[in-house]
């Protein structure tokens, strides 16, 4: 028995096939834009957690060089791995910096978090220094 194949008989054959990649092409789609989206949030996360450290550490120190021995770094800018460590420069996934401003007793420290050259986030925190009492 031989069965000829006809385009009449394939036709729904081949228009399922479409059908699945159309949809298959839908669904990569989705997933590169959700990984994207979870990457971005990622990032986000762990440069507000790094920023919140930084402050904390500033405001108990009130010094950029004491700010970076607290993070595990020496001085700024600050190079950071995923798991927000210091590394050198050249293994560093995050770049901490800061810019620090002391006028009328108001210590102004700004941290900003990059990710190549594109910022992250930045946290700007103040407070009043106490003059020495005798």
């Amino acid at each position: 028995m031989n069965k000829r194949v006809t385009l009449r008989s394939s036709l729904p054959l081949l228009l399922l096939l479409l059908i699945f990649l159309l949809a298959t092409a839908v669904l990569l789609q989705v997933f590169a834009a959700a990984w994207s989206m979870s990457r971005s949030a990622t990032d986000t996360n762990n440069a507000v957690q790094l920023c919140r450290n930084a402050a904390e550490a500033f405001a108990q120190s009130g010094d950029g060089v004491q700010t970076a021995a607290a993070l595990g770094g020496s001085a700024f800018p600050l190079y950071m791995d995923k798991s927000l460590a210091c590394v050198p420069a050249g293994q560093a996934v995050y770049r901490l910096d800061l810019e620090t401003d002391d006028s009328r007793g108001l210590q102004t420290a700004c941290f900003s978090v990059y990710r190549g050259e594109t910022c992250l986030y930045t946290l700007t925190t103040q407070f009043y220094q106490r003059e020495a009492q005798p």
